[in-house]
Parts: structure tokens; C-alpha cells; sequence
């Protein structure tokens, strides 16, 4: 079921001792689901278009702080949604869809919110790790909404959201923020946090003195197929690793799900891997099964170094991010089905 662009990749194929895999839409199905929020303090269960505080039922509409994330939710997002036969259907990332359908079983939806007018975004980026937009409501008033990486974004507020309304965001708060996103890592959740701050013209891309809103913990089930894959693949002598952009709490607890990380084994992140010299980053590749928070050019370099120690190196991939380190790697796989089409023609398979 595969389609060959390069006949000479067959051959090489067979000679593999080392596969790269980019963890999203990989080695999981890129179908995401929120499972869990984090607003003002409290642990609330999402599932079947309702939310749960220690098992009763809550209204959005009585809780401010999930309300404003359920906003900013569907207001700093890229993807659609449309009433279906079958219940809401979303075009656009995963990533963006999952908040869009966790706030549509609440009631707010793009429908609900269209007195908000965009007037600028900031995209993301695998750099800047978050995404900001700003609105303006029917009177004019602009807010900055801001979503990306909970570490990221916790670093530029000075306050939270509270039922109270807005207070100070103390250090013992944060680190309590910080360790909410990683209980949420270790269940291989992959965590979003949610800001704003009332905006004015001169301040226009300054995301920084911002209100922290919530957590939003998002679930992407492993393929099916993965774990018999990697198991096919240690039998046969061929070394799985998995190299993605994700948490490294995540990272390691998928690639547990799905046999890529064992007893032993090393997860770096990116962070980690620019403060090393060329030896230790050496060694860091050769003991490592999993690398985690990293940009294209740490994938890009990690294949170099595993092809300037001998190896024979795979690598598969589905995201633009991906593209770099496929087109270097001796083959090149790309996602067929979901992959963008700039890793399909870095890849010859």
C-alpha cells in the first residue's frame, strides 16, 4: 500500500537500522479529543458535550473562567465549524478542532460569538509555540486572545482569571499552573493554555501582561497499528525513535503506549539539546528514544548525527515541520492521507 517516488529507496529500505517518527498524525491518529480542563483552580471532565466537577454535572454559562476559555477557544482559532447530520463537523488542524467542538457541545460557537470581528493574528509557530489574535466587539473595545504552550503562555501573564475577577498571579500559582499541565502530560495529553488582556493601539504585538484563563487537555489516541509496528521493528533489529514537538511529559508517555520508550531509555528536549557541545549531543542521540519540544532544526540535525554515526536512517513524517529532516534522511516516508504535500515531495516513499 505504499507509493514509490524513488526506486533506489526500496533497496535502501531494507538496509534501515534507525527509524525517525514525528509523534502527531504518526504514530497517533491525529484525531483529538479534550478530555480535561483547568479553569480557576478547579479539575473539570469533558465527555459527551457536557463538563463534569467532581462528577456533577456544570453549566458554562454559571462559570465565568470556563466560559472565557470556551470564548477565546473558539475566537483564537483557525478551523470551522458547520451543523452536520451527524452532529458538528470541523474543518482545519486537529489541534484547533478539538477546543472548536468542546465549546460547540457548550453552545458557544462561531455562530454564537460573530459580534467579535477579528482585526489582526499572530500565527503560530514551531518558534513562538502560541497563537494570538485580536477582536473587537460591536462597540470597538479589542482584546489580545492568546493560545499555545502552557509554559509559553504562563510566562507572559501577570494575572489570572478567578470567578472573583481578575487577581494577581502569584509564584506558588504558577508553579501550580505548571504542575496541572504536567499531571495532565503524564495521562499522554497534549495541553493548550489560554490567555487574553484587554488591548489598546499601542500595544498592538506586545504579548506580555496577560491574563491567565485556563488549561485545556487534549487526547489523540495511538494508531491501532503503531505498537505491532515498533514491535516488527525491534525484532528486526531497527531502533525506533520518536521525535516531536510536543510536551516531553506527552512524548514519553505515548511512546510507552506504543513500546518506542522502555526501561533505560533517555527523552531530551530541545531546550536541553542546544546547551550541548557536539560530544554530548552525540551521545544523546546514540542512548535517546525520544526527543521532545523540538523544532524542525533539531530534527534536521538529529538525523545528520545519526547518519554520521553509521547508521541507515528513516525517517516519516506528515507536517511541514517534518519536511527538512525527511528530505535528509536516507528515506523519506511521508504520511500519504493526512500529510501536507511539501514532506510528500521531500519523501520517496
Amino acid at each position: 500500500g505504499a507509493l514509490i517516488r524513488k526506486m533506489h529507496s526500496v533497496e535502501t529500505l531494507g538496509c534501515a537500522n534507525v527509524i525517525c517518527s514525528d509523534k502527531t498524525g504518526t504514530l497517533t491518529e491525529n484525531r483529538m479529543t479534550v478530555k480535561e480542563l483547568v479553569v480557576d483552580g478547579e479539575h473539570l471532565l469533558v465527555g459527551n458535550g457536557g463538563f463534569l466537577l467532581e462528577g456533577r454535572p456544570v453549566r458554562m454559562e454559571s462559570h465565568p473562567v470556563g466560559e472565557k476559555l470556551l470564548r477565546i477557544a473558539v475566537l483564537c482559532n483557525n478551523a470551522r465549524t458547520k451543523a452536520g447530520e451527524k452532529g458538528w463537523e470541523v474543518a482545519g488542524d486537529a489541534t484547533d478542532a478539538a477546543p472548536l467542538l468542546m465549546a460547540a457541545g457548550a453552545g458557544v460557537t462561531q455562530e454564537s460569538l460573530r459580534a467579535f470581528q477579528r482585526r489582526g493574528e499572530i500565527p503560530f509557530s514551531s518558534v513562538r509555540k502560541r497563537m494570538a489574535v485580536r477582536v473587537a466587539d460591536r462597540v470597538g473595545r479589542e482584546q489580545l486572545l492568546v493560545k499555545g504552550a502552557p509554559d509559553v503562555v504562563l510566562a507572559r501573564c501577570s494575572h489570572r482569571l478567578t470567578a472573583q475577577g481578575i487577581v494577581d498571579l502569584s509564584e506558588e500559582q504558577r508553579r501550580e499552573i505548571l504542575e496541572h499541565n504536567g499531571e495532565m502530560a503524564d495521562r499522554a495529553l497534549r495541553v493548550l493554555g489560554f490567555a487574553y488582556r484587554e488591548a489598546s493601539s499601542s500595544r498592538e504585538d506586545e504579548e506580555s501582561g496577560l491574563v491567565f484563563v485556563g488549561l485545556a487537555g487534549m487526547y489523540d489516541p495511538p494508531r491501532k497499528e503503531a505498537a505491532e509496528a515498533v514491535r516488527k521493528c525491534r525484532r528486526a533489529g531497527i531502533r525506533t525513535v520518536m521525535i516531536t514537538g510536543d510536551h516531553k511529559r506527552t512524548a514519553v508517555a505515548i511512546a510507552k503506549q506504543v513500546g518506542v520508550f522502555r526501561m533505560g531509555d533517555a527523552c531530551y528536549t530541545g531546550q536541553e539539546l542546544d546547551k550541548m557541545d557536539d560530544a554530548a549531543f552525540a551521545k544523546a542521540v546514540q542512548k535517546s528514544s525520544v526527543f521532545a519540544r523540538v523544532n524542525p532544526e533539531h530534527k534536521l540535525r538529529i538525523v545528520r548525527e545519526l547518519k554520521k554515526q553509521g547508521n541507515v536512517v528513516a525517517m516519516t513524517g506528515d507536517g511541514v515541520n517534518d519536511a527538512p529532516a525527511v528530505k535528509e534522511a536516507d528515506i523519506g516516508v511521508a504520511m500519504g492521507q493526512g500529510g501536507t504535500d511539501v514532506t510528500k515531495e521531500a519523501a520517496s516513499i
